[in-house]
């Protein structure tokens, strides 16, 4: 079994569920891979004068895949909802500087996370290094599946689906993360990790 069917395999939702309307306080699903794997982003169903809600987004597509296939000409991969934010293809210049505008600690959403090195938004470097590069179907990939978010009162919190995939394993783990949103401030307010899926298997099968 290949990369994209492997990956394909893991990204099989409920389209007609992930495409009902929600109300205000039902989390709504902002970025999702269809049965084909295909990247949708539904920033249309962000709440208005959203830009805190944005850097949130950022940060998540900052720290791991979101719908990336290939890469520009200064050699950075391109991805779906980096995209849609207007902030370039990942780790560009204006998409390291909107989330580093945004956090002065950098909450923790991939297992590529160096508490070190990575936790300081603000120093030279670590946004840079923590930064992903990797298209979805390359031989190893740590990519969402989901991002669902829901709002009240000053916070946002987020439930995300990781992907994670190597010749060594494979898996699935949530992320459900709740932020207050200041005047130009997010903070992380709580984080649950939950491991969903573990599997000595690799992603090319028994090749």
């Amino acid at each position: 079994m290949n990369v994209s069917i492997r990956i394909v395999a893991f990204a099989v939702i409920s389209s007609t569920w992930l495409l009902m309307p929600a109300n205000a306080s039902d989390k709504t699903v902002i970025f999702y891979l269809d049965k084909h794997s295909n990247p949708v982003v539904r920033l249309d169903r962000l709440p208005k004068a959203s830009e805190g809600v944005k850097a949130i987004l950022a940060l998540y597509a900052l720290e791991n895949g979101a719908g990336c296939e290939g890469k520009d000409e200064k050699g950075l991969v391109k991805c779906a909802l980096t995209r849609e934010l207007g902030l370039g293809s990942n780790c560009s210049d204006d998409h390291i500087r909107f989330v580093r505008s945004w956090f002065k600690v950098t909450p923790n959403l991939t297992s590529r996370f160096n508490n070190e090195q990575d936790k300081d938004s603000q120093k030279a470097g670590s946004l840079e290094g923590l930064c992903y590069g990797q298209p979805d179907s390359a031989s190893w990939h740590n990519i969402w599946k989901t991002i669902k978010i829901s709002t009240s009162k000053g916070t946002v919190t987020v439930e995300a689906i990781q992907i994670w995939g190597s010749q060594f394993g494979h898996g699935r783990v949530r992320y459900k993360n709740t932020y207050r949103i200041d005047s130009h401030t997010v903070t992380e307010v709580s984080s649950h990790i939950s491991e969903l899926e573990r599997s000595s298997d690799s992603i090319f099968g028994n090749e």
